[in-house]
């Protein structure tokens, strides 16, 4: 891709890829319909079946470098909103996403998606109480931290804070917190284990004597394991403020600092039982890792 007629609409939109354009678009489109859009693109990107569609405006999807260059995403996102994915994540098969009532979803680093996942922030229409008339399926946040493993089938839906190092079993439906270094299983989703943490390491080709070799971790699993303050309120204070103040965005710089200091508040951690609170950590450039 080195031309701007790849894109759709791009006049009052902005496509910013971070140092020279090598994108690669296979079988991909990328489509504005509204206008203030950003895409943020890592300048080796390979876009594989993605389709992303801005169906809004002032929205932002921010794609970092990927572990092995690959994007397959399809989304479908409306105004006023962030998708956001750390470094390092991977695509077995295409993840579909929709965005939707000025909310957003935040993926931290190296995730790994297994194939059909879902990430739905919104039930599209609406639900009322037959006694108070009140709404009562109203559209929230999405948060997966660093080094979650979305096993095939799954489906995140409004309110899911997936803490760091969290493991979402085969067909789990999420809709709520899970804490960090977990297990969740099951419709309804429920965490089945606790203390436990994972590796990309494929198991496919094993014989015996690696099997064995298995049965006990070599190695420091420090990277592995996420704990301290409960972070989520830091996360939805950054994207609150995008939220309200989207469409005053005419430059990419406001973006763009909203984006650091996502990427500043380092991994999310989720835990049971405790009150969040705010920790400060510096800020760091945009296209940095998120950890050391």
């Amino acid at each position: 891709m080195t031309k701007t007629s790849d894109f759709d609409n791009l006049a009052t939109n902005r496509v910013i890829i971070n140092g020279e354009n090598n994108v690669q678009m296979t079988n991909s489109s990328i489509q504005f319909e509204g206008s203030g859009n950003r895409l943020f693109l890592d300048n080796n990107a390979r876009l594989n079946k993605t389709r992303l569609k801005f169906h809004g405006n002032n929205s932002c999807i921010c794609v970092r470098a990927t572990k092995n260059g690959k994007v397959s995403i399809s989304a479908g996102i409306y105004s006023n909103s962030i998708l956001f994915f750390g470094e390092d994540c991977t695509f077995n098969g295409v993840l579909n996403l929709v965005l939707s009532e000025h909310h957003n979803v935040v993926i931290g680093a190296d995730c790994m998606f297994s194939f059909n996942c879902w990430i739905r922030n919104a039930d599209a229409h609406l639900i009322y109480n037959v006694e108070d008339l009140e709404r009562s399926n109203v559209s929230k946040d999405i948060l997966l931290g660093d080094h979650v493993w979305i096993g095939q089938n799954c489906t995140i839906l409004k309110g899911a804070y997936v803490g760091s190092g969290a493991i979402l079993g085969l067909g789990s439906i999420v809709a709520g917190r899970v804490p960090s270094n977990t297990i969740l299983a099951g419709n309804p989703g429920k965490v089945v284990r606790s203390g436990v943490f994972w590796t990309r390491t494929p198991t496919h080709g094993f014989d015996v004597e690696a099997s064995d070799a298995s049965m006990v971790y070599q190695g420091d699993p420090s990277k592995y394991l996420f704990s301290g303050n409960p972070n989520v309120g830091l996360f939805q204070q950054e994207l609150a403020q995008y939220s309200a103040s989207a469409p005053q965005y005419q430059e990419n710089a406001p973006v763009e600092r909203i984006l650091k200091r996502l990427i500043a508040i380092g991994p999310l951690v989720v835990t049971v039982g405790q009150r969040l609170s705010k920790i400060h950590k510096p800020h760091r450039f945009f296209w940095q890792g998120a950890r050391a």
